[in-house]
């Protein structure tokens, strides 16, 4: 079991994905190997009807997945521009004191534009 760890990251999920599909058309042969069955018109119809409304409750529920992850990247990104400010104000009250650490500080973050605010 300890192998898997050794192997290269696209080897790990050639192996993992492999080993799903390979499984899964076993799976699949075996079943209708051993009983196929045929369905009514009306009992495909029900079974249509019930993916039709699984359909529709999994795009709804991905739909607020992404609407969710979207809004955390935008507090993501506020935070980062708060944490910005926040660094330039500091810079600014070092430089009263006029140390030697006020003199290291940069006036605002690397790769942030300063607001002055």
């Amino acid at each position: 079991m300890l192998i898997l760890y050794d192997l290269p990251d696209w080897l790990m999920a050639v192996v993992i994905v492999g080993t799903i599909v390979g499984l899964s058309y076993a799976g699949y042969f075996l079943v209708h190997r051993i009983g196929h069955r045929s369905f009514s018109e009306i009992e495909t119809d029900v079974a249509m009807t019930v993916l039709t409304v699984i359909a529709t409750v999994t795009s709804l529920l991905l739909a607020f997945v992404a609407l969710s992850v979207w809004e955390s990247f935008g507090a993501a990104e506020q935070a980062v521009v708060e944490e910005a400010n926040s660094v330039g104000a500091l810079a600014r009250d070092l430089a009263i004191f006029d140390s030697d650490q006020s003199r290291d500080a940069p006036p605002h973050a690397p790769g942030s534009t300063p607001t002055w605010s």
